[in-house]
């Protein structure tokens, strides 16, 4: 890409970089977000799956069938998808989230996994009564419209793009505010190109702009002393020169 300005070059330069580098950025965030939530969300629904284990083990401790599993949990009302699991990783039952189908999709998996995805999660928790035959349970939630982990990084990446924003534009008045100044520099070297001397640079400020002008005219001032010297001396040797010829 043809850049008529280094300055400009340096500004699109940092803006895609500090823009992947924040997209990057929000992904990770985002993911560190979503794990520590379902996390802190598993910690939470434990106690209760646990509970379910127990009334389980009380209500069939012998013989039971799937229809009657069903029944018990369909009972609990629970707003995620729930299924059941023997010892050998068999499906017995499950029953789909009393919420509304719009908002939480509705699934039975007889496959026992845990899965964590943006727009869902599947959490696995284990009987602690080693002899029972409901051995695990598996929870399923999925939200139907406007993920919520989606719309976290969305909101991350908008942010990240507004500060990219504000950032190039104070970026390009300042790079402005540079040029208008380096132009003063410009100008006074063109002068001394073309033989002027006599030159007084704007040197406001502490910064290395204005220690340039500073010396500029410094130089500026001493070039322009000697020169006006060398033209007293040169005056001086022609008076002097024309007085020789007249003596002579």
């Amino acid at each position: 890409m043809f850049f008529k300005s280094f300055y400009t070059r340096i500004i699109f330069i940092l803006s895609i970089m500090s823009l992947t580098l924040f997209m990057i950025l929000a992904y990770v965030n985002t993911v560190l977000f979503k794990n520590e939530l379902l996390e802190s969300f598993s910690r939470v629904e434990k106690p209760r799956i646990i509970k379910i284990f127990k009334e389980l083990d009380e209500r069939f401790s012998n013989e039971f069938t799937p229809d009657q599993v069903k029944a018990k949990i369909d009972s609990l009302f629970f707003e995620f998808n729930i299924d059941v699991f023997d010892r050998a990783g068999n499906w017995i039952a499950g029953s789909e989230s009393y919420m509304n189908k719009d908002v939480v999709e509705k699934s039975n998996s007889k496959k026992l996994y845990e899965q964590i995805r943006f727009a869902s999660f599947v959490k696995i928790y284990y009987n602690p009564n080693k002899d029972s035959e409901f051995h695990a349970i598996k929870i399923h939630l999925r939200f139907v419209d406007s993920p919520i982990f989606n719309q976290v990084f969305l909101n991350f990446l908008l942010s990240g793009v507004f500060v990219i924003l504000v950032s190039a534009l104070v970026g390009w008045r300042l790079v402005y505010y540079l040029n208008k100044r380096l132009d003063r520099l410009k100008k006074g070297v063109s002068k001394i190109t073309n033989g002027e001397f006599d030159i007084k640079l704007e040197d406001k400020g502490s910064d290395e702009i204005a220690f340039l002008a500073k010396n500029f005219n410094h130089m500026s001032s001493e070039i322009n002393k000697s020169l006006n010297l060398w033209m007293y001396y040169q005056k001086t040797s022609e008076r002097t020169f024309y007085r020789l010829l007249k003596r002579i």
